[in-house]
């Protein structure tokens, strides 16, 4: 698949809905440095959608980058976007004994709520390699969307909160990374709502 190739999640609109005739949908585009991307996992159950994304040439288990979009409907209670990212981080956090979360911000615009978090893993359990993952999660009046993307690295160690020390072959390269991936998530991934070929109001 081309990396110009645009993504839609397409959500199902209950009938019952004042958005009855709209569809709601997530965008966004390969990372023009994958140089495209494939399906690799999906998953759909009652009120949570899954699915992973993967660079053309990684495959399966052995990904070095991948981008996973879960949707939640409905939205958990409260401020959605942040207990929907922590839920997400939780999860995470259970496969990694030594972590560190930047926590999320959210921030309301017109009908939707966005927040970010980073989360460091610095060794995967049971395994010989360390994660970064940055999130964005977008909430609408209906449900709420956490796009997370991530990259494996050398194990790393956290010396404090926001303290880290990365192997000396990519003590540059995991900030690049991050930086990269916040520019990304905030400048290629929203959420429309309206017809897909001329939506009425999408997210930042």
């Amino acid at each position: 698949m081309h990396a110009r190739v645009v993504l839609l999640l397409i959500a199902v609109i209950s009938p019952c809905s004042a958005f009855a005739q709209e569809q709601e949908s997530v965008k966004m585009e390969a990372p023009s440095a994958w140089g495209g991307w494939k399906k690799a996992k999906e998953q759909k159950g009652s009120g949570v959608d899954f699915t992973a994304w993967v660079p053309l040439d990684q495959k399966g288990a052995a990904w070095k980058e991948s981008i996973t979009v879960v949707v939640l409907e409905p939205s958990p209670s409260g401020d959605a976007v942040t207990n929907a990212i922590r839920l997400t981080l939780a999860s995470q956090a259970k496969s990694c004994p030594s972590s560190n979360v930047v926590p999320p911000k959210p921030r309301s615009e017109g009908i939707f709520s966005v927040a970010y978090a980073q989360f460091y893993c610095a060794r995967l359990q049971g395994s010989e390699v360390g994660e970064l993952t940055f999130v964005k999660a977008i909430s609408s009046a209906r449900r709420t969307y956490v796009i997370s993307m991530a990259r494996r690295i050398k194990p790393f160690e956290i010396r404090a909160p926001g303290a880290f020390v990365f192997s000396p072959e990519e003590e540059k390269d995991p900030i690049d990374w991050l930086s990269a991936a916040g520019k990304y998530l905030s400048g290629s991934v929203n959420v429309c709502v309206g017809p897909a070929e001329k939506p009425d109001v999408c997210s930042p």
